[in-house]
């Protein structure tokens, strides 16, 4: 029978006890969290394979990614918590991804970067991810509103969670037919205005942009806070 949970600590002990052990028990687990104080037990894990892992929870700053390969992992959840910021790559982020062929929920946050990671990369990231269903990508990066397009073609219809960071012309997607019927919470990380116009009706129509794409959002944020994107906000929260 197949265990839902267990902690590392005791993992960790099993590991410098009986190792033979270690692995029949990683071979039934289903969900692992590594939470602050595991990363002294990092080391611990090198090597051991857990086939029938579904979820789990990692500090990628302690670089003990292995468990990630599980074939059934469905909930995967890196955190960065370095002091220094981290980078990676747009080849790292699709190499993942690609290894994750059941997941439904993919977060990627903390101190890391993905400078290079642009809107044409989504395109290869949303097909690896069939079932997705809650994307966070928190971290500095280049992707834009064709990156919104990319994964709304791709996941769009089973999504219910999405953050992007990254710049976001809203008036864009006009005519792109790109929708997120089921999506709820939508979190972009810069709002990007057009170069002229009447501000008041560009956030009206980028509001009405938001609702089209998403018509059953009931959460919508921008993590670069300027006025702009408050009174994009405003029209957003106001009758339709």
């Amino acid at each position: 029978m197949a265990e839902t949970n267990t902690s590392i600590s005791a993992l960790a002990l099993l590991a410098e006890q009986d190792p033979q052990q270690l692995q029949l028990r990683a071979e039934s687990l289903r969900s692992l969290e590594f939470a602050a104080d595991d990363s002294m037990h990092d080391g611990a894990f090198r090597g051991v394979k857990f086939p029938m892992l579904e979820r789990l929870v990692l500090d990628a700053s302690d670089q003990n990614e292995e468990p990630a390969s599980s074939p059934h992992l469905r909930i995967l959840k890196l955190k960065y918590s370095v002091t220094e910021q981290a980078s990676i790559s747009p080849r790292e982020l699709i190499h993942l991804a690609q290894g994750l062929p059941h997941a439904q929920q993919l977060e990627i946050s903390g101190h890391v970067q993905a400078l290079e990671l642009e809107s044409n990369h989504m395109a290869t990231i949303a097909e690896a991810l069939p079932n997705l269903r809650i994307l966070h990508l928190a971290f500095e990066c280049s992707l834009t509103e064709a990156a919104l397009i990319e994964l709304g073609q791709k996941c769009g219809s089973e999504m219910t969670d999405c953050e992007l960071w990254g710049s976001y012309a809203l008036q864009n997607l006009e005519g792109s037919g790109v929708s997120f019927p089921l999506l709820l919470d939508l979190v972009l990380g810069k709002l990007v205005p057009p170069a002229s116009g009447n501000t008041d009706s560009q956030a009206a129509n980028a509001a009405r942009l938001v609702k089209e794409l998403a018509p059953s959002l009931s959460f919508f944020d921008v993590v670069a806070e300027d006025s702009f994107a408050t009174l994009v906000d405003t029209y957003w929260r106001g009758p339709a």
